[in-house]
């Protein structure tokens, strides 16, 4: 598939992601008003259909990215050989998809953080509050906390030559 058709499919994944935050946006607005009516299993429902939806994405978005590296390798080879340089390939490959002004993977982010702030969502899954902010993929470890860690491995190279 051509990045084109990779950068539809991220579109058509991030209308749907949206669909999904507004529909999880929602509930949680509901259950501020009504917090005796909650069901937790409703909660968890539309958390696994946006961490579905970001995992997809972001799949889409690494794939898009690697045929950008391939297009620019074939477009740039004979530059690039002459000039010893792997600089364009390195931006390609960790090239921002834009949507709306905005880099699709930074606005993910954040754009759940709302359920750790408003405090109900944690109560609900009996969760510590700051799991769920800055954590987009309702993941055990959150990406603050990740940060805290010791670095990983060099990645970069991998991504560049595959």
């Amino acid at each position: 598939m051509a990045s084109s058709e990779w950068a539809h499919l991220i579109d058509l994944a991030i209308a749907r992601r949206e669909i999904h935050l507004e529909q999880l946006q929602l509930f949680v607005s509901g259950a501020i008003r009504h917090p005796n009516l909650v069901n937790k299993e409703s909660l968890l429902s539309h958390i696994a259909r946006l961490r579905r939806d970001g995992v997809l994405l972001i799949e889409c978005i690494v794939q898009w990215r690697k045929k950008l590296v391939e297009s620019d390798r074939e477009g740039m080879s004979l530059i690039a050989a002459a000039e010893g340089s792997t600089s364009s390939a390195a931006a390609a490959a960790f090239a921002p998809f834009i949507w709306r002004g905005q880099d699709y993977l930074f606005k993910m982010l954040h754009d759940l953080d709302f359920l750790g702030e408003l405090g109900t969502a944690h109560k609900i899954l009996d969760l510590p509050q700051e799991s769920l902010q800055y954590n987009p993929l309702f993941a055990p470890t959150t990406l603050s906390n990740a940060l805290r860690m010791p670095p990983l491995p060099n990645v970069a190279s991998h991504l560049i030559d595959t």
